[in-house]
């Protein structure tokens, strides 16, 4: 996903991350398990500075699979971003055990 700043001619900014916000909150209505649509939702509401509400989203994508690594280091930023550094070093550590699992 691709974030993007623009503005209209009367100088007013707009954000196209929140497109992307509501077709993922979409996708968990219809499938609330859909573990891509929470990681995707993770990093959009991370780039928006909404980081609290990221975790939860990062948390549940680890809550249906627990080595997705992708949503451990997704994690991981949004801890550091909150100044959660225990935490982050934490899922970092849990990112790197994962992808060494799979070579």
């Amino acid at each position: 996903m691709d974030f993007m700043h623009d503005q209209l001619i009367d100088e007013r900014n707009f954000r196209l991350f929140n497109v992307i916000d509501d077709y993922n909150r979409e996708a968990l209505r219809i499938v609330p398990d859909h573990l891509l649509a929470h990681n995707n939702l993770g990093v959009a509401l991370d780039a928006l500075g909404e980081r609290a509400e990221a975790t939860v989203h990062f948390r549940e994508a680890l809550s249906i699979r627990p080595a997705y690594a992708d949503a451990h280091l997704n994690l991981a930023n949004a801890l550091r971003g909150l100044g959660r550094k225990d935490e982050a070093i934490l899922r970092s550590e849990e990112h790197t055990s994962e992808l060494q699992s799979h070579v």
